[in-house]
């Protein structure tokens, strides 16, 4: 299993990087968080489709893919804590579906959107908020219950069977709350607080798999 566990080392280590180069390209190069018009996110759509498409593919393709050799490799250190390495390994391919699902909905949608624009605005628009309320949705724009849940279980997984240093354990479980929490009412905001807090977290962990 050294092989296994050090490409899912090389994963993690990707992954915490997509989101760090997602967080630059969503925040500071589209600014799309301060953008609450549908009209002005349907126009960046048109503008900037080309790397709207390329960060759907970065954070949500080739990111699940990615999160399921994670998945495996992190099981296979962690599963003498059998039921808990269980479950998150269940959890974490539910959410590696979750995301191809989303990027590729969303990257779909962008050729079709962005022909209906230049004759119809308004069908554009409802378009958008049709397929984005879907891709979000499944991306964990509702709550990263998912992510949450197997960064959470592999954490209390690796505390149990001694594979976590405690402060890492300790972080993954921090995490995996904020995920969770991100899914009530009013509280959404939170799921970037779990990305960014998942960064270090998968870094460390996939510095972790390629030593063991």
């Amino acid at each position: 299993m050294g092989n296994l566990r050090t490409f899912g080392g090389y994963a993690g280590i990707y992954m915490g990087a997509a989101y760090a180069v997602a967080i630059v390209i969503f925040l500071v190069v589209l600014d799309y968080p301060n953008m609450v018009d549908p009209a002005d996110k349907v126009g960046l759509l048109a503008r900037s489709g080309g790397m709207i498409w390329a960060s759907n593919l970065l954070l949500y393709v080739a990111f699940s893919p990615v999160l399921v050799v994670f998945t495996l490799a992190v099981f296979d250190l962690v599963q003498d804590a059998v039921a808990l390495s269980r479950l998150g390994r269940a959890m974490g391919l539910i959410w590696a579906g979750l995301l191809i699902a989303s990027g590729l909905i969303a990257n779909a949608a962008i050729g079709p959107i962005t022909a209906l624009l230049a004759t119809d605005e308004a069908a554009a628009i409802a378009l958008w908020s049709a397929t984005d309320a879907v891709a979000n949705g499944l991306g964990g724009g509702a709550g990263e219950v998912a992510g949450g849940l197997m960064t959470a279980l592999f954490s209390l997984a690796g505390a149990r069977s001694g594979a976590f240093p405690r402060v890492l354990a300790w972080l993954g479980f921090v995490v995996g709350a904020l995920g969770l929490i991100s899914a009530l009412p009013g509280l959404g905001d939170i799921g970037a607080l779990f990305g960014l807090a998942q960064i270090p977290w998968f870094i460390w962990v996939g510095i972790m798999l390629i030593w063991s």
